[in-house]
């Protein structure tokens, strides 16, 4: 029987070209759990499968940004079901926003949407949280909320700028982050980062097995109406997307569902590629 019936889908939807930037993949945890040395065998590459859209950004840096997701009901066929038993804890999964900053004294970034596993930033178990983390020169910082999030269900990720100023090391700002689903918006967090606007927007769906990132139990995201703010303009759309695979699999494909256009895309796991590396996903003139 075919899983996408089986799971449903997405319903009732609420709602410059710069070279490609490598989002700050998000490290594992280092506490094996176990049976992860037989996990590691099965391991393509360097363990993670990143579909990205690189998004095109306005000339002016933003002080908010988010996007909608809708994560699909993990399938149960493999060993590894990324909850954080025995070698699961070799696995998460990642579907955010990633944004670089303005700033002129450090490398900064961060990546803000749900994760479920086990990673640098914490262990969800079964359920999804919001990851609220990044790097400072490649220091990690930051963490993870401890509320749950819900499957099969629209979830706008939303970040916005709370403060900022300068001290000894620069300027710095704090970002808020909320979650608006089911009719409620979510407050879950907030994170202090060097720099204070953002640039170089991406979203990705990252996955990361140490048994083997090709075959997972998560099959599919729905991603949708990614928009920023900035001092110029007021909640836009991003003007053009474009695929970026990383190259550890070829099974894995942005696709667009028949019935819509534009922005609404899913990212497929363990299927024939039909949209291209660096293919345009969406462009608005």
């Amino acid at each position: 029987m075919d899983p996408q019936l089986d799971h449903g889908e997405p319903t009732d939807y609420e709602p410059s070209d710069d070279s490609p930037r490598q989002v700050p993949e998000l490290a594992p945890s280092a506490d094996k759990g176990t049976g992860g040395a037989e996990a590691a065998s099965g391991c393509s590459g360097n363990c993670y499968q990143s579909d990205r859209i690189q998004l095109t950004d306005p000339s002016t840096p933003l002080y908010a940004s988010e996007y909608w997701v809708w994560l699909a009901v993990p399938q149960t066929y493999e060993t590894n079901k990324c909850d954080g038993n025995g070698y699961s804890s070799a696995c998460f999964w990642f579907a955010a926003m990633n944004h670089y900053t303005n700033s002129s004294t450090s490398t900064a970034a961060f990546h803000i949407g749900p994760q479920r596993g086990t990673s640098i930033a914490g262990a969800t178990g079964t359920q999804w949280r919001m990851n609220i983390d990044g790097y400072i020169n490649g220091s990690h910082i930051g963490g993870q909320s401890s509320v749950s999030l819900p499957v099969a269900t629209w979830i706008r990720v939303r970040t916005w700028r709370l403060s900022y100023g300068s001290g000894g090391g620069g300027p710095w700002s704090t970002w808020g982050v909320w979650a608006y689903y089911n009719g409620s918006d979510h407050y879950l967090g907030s994170l202090t980062i060097d720099g204070q606007l953002l640039t170089d927007s991406i979203v990705f769906q990252e996955i990361y097995e140490e048994n083997g990132q090709c075959t997972t139990d998560f099959e599919r995201t729905y991603f949708n109406d990614y928009r920023w703010w900035n001092t110029s303009a007021s909640q836009q759309p991003y003007s053009k997307g474009t695929a970026d695979y990383e190259s550890n699999c070829v099974t894995t494909s942005w696709e667009r569902p028949t019935q819509y256009s534009g922005e609404f895309l899913r990212d497929e796991r363990e299927t024939v590629r039909s949209i291209g590396q660096g293919w345009t996903l969406w462009q608005y003139i």
